[in-house]
Order: structure tokens, then C-alpha cells, then sequence
């Protein structure tokens, strides 16, 4: 968490100076990442696949949302066009960035909340690992 801390101030100054903002002062910073939480997610593998569900659909209420994703995949986002649901496929050594509802108010929708979901697999077992940066459950936006 603490080495993922860099990474995301980064991250976040050039998404703020992409609304026009050109530095994070301690309270934007708070604002946008006051809370960090991570989660180990494990899915196990499903033979029949209709009997389970991942994660149903939903968009994250954080900031920003850091996922680290194994080889197995089962990450969908829905499409622009909001019918069709797009695999994101696991690529070795990346980092899934997804963009909650939290920045999506901040950034007055210039930035979008991504609805996603993830489906079991029918032969292998799955393991995520997202990084969840928040405001503050104090702050209001």
C-alpha cells in the first residue's frame, strides 16, 4: 500500500491537470485519496458457471480503483454504448485503472465511472486484487 501511494499521486496529478488544475494542495489530496483499502478477492472455479456470479455489475463508488489482475481473466466494462459488455483480458505486468464515481463528480463528468463486472471461470480459479482510493467517508463532494 504505502509503495502503491507514489504511483497514485502521480496518476492523480495528471488526471487534475487534465481538468485545468495544475497542482494538489493537502486538501484536494485528501479529498481525492483520504482513504485507501485493498481487497484480495478469490473466485473459485465453477464447473457450472450458471449456478455462480463473480461480481454482478456495479461501478465503484472510490476515486480511483487499482486492480492487479491474474492470467485467468473475467473482467467485463460495459461499452459506450451501454448494451454490450467488452473483456478486459489479463495482460502480464499491468495494472487495471478504473475510474469510480467519486472522481466522476469531482470532475464534474469529465471523467467517467466505469461499470464493470467479472464472471467465474469454468476451469481455473481467479485472484484480483484491487487498491480502492476514496475521499474520506467525512469529506463531501
Amino acid at each position: 500500500m504505502k509503495k502503491s501511494e507514489v504511483f497514485i499521486k502521480q496518476l492523480l496529478k495528471v488526471l487534475i491537470n487534465g481538468l485545468n488544475l495544475h497542482e494538489i494542495d493537502e486538501t484536494k489530496e485528501l479529498l481525492l485519496m483520504g482513504s485507501m483499502r485493498t481487497n484480495f478477492n478469490y473466485y473459485p472455479k465453477c464447473p457450472n458457471l450458471e449456478l455462480t456470479v463473480g461480481v454482478s455489475r456495479h461501478s465503484d463508488v472510490s476515486t480511483l480503483t487499482i486492480l492487479l489482475q491474474d492470467e485467468i481473466g473475467g473482467l467485463f466494462v460495459r461499452g459506450n454504448d451501454g448494451d454490450n459488455w467488452i473483456d478486459v483480458p489479463p495482460i502480464k505486468g499491468s495494472l487495471v485503472i478504473n475510474v469510480g464515481d467519486a472522481l466522476q463528480i469531482i470532475s464534474n463528468g469529465k471523467y467517467r465511472s466505469v461499470e464493470h463486472r467479472v464472471v467465474a471461470n469454468g476451469s481455473k480459479n481467479r485472484i484480483s486484487i484491487p487498491i480502492f482510493v476514496n475521499p474520506r467517508p467525512i469529506d463531501m463532494i
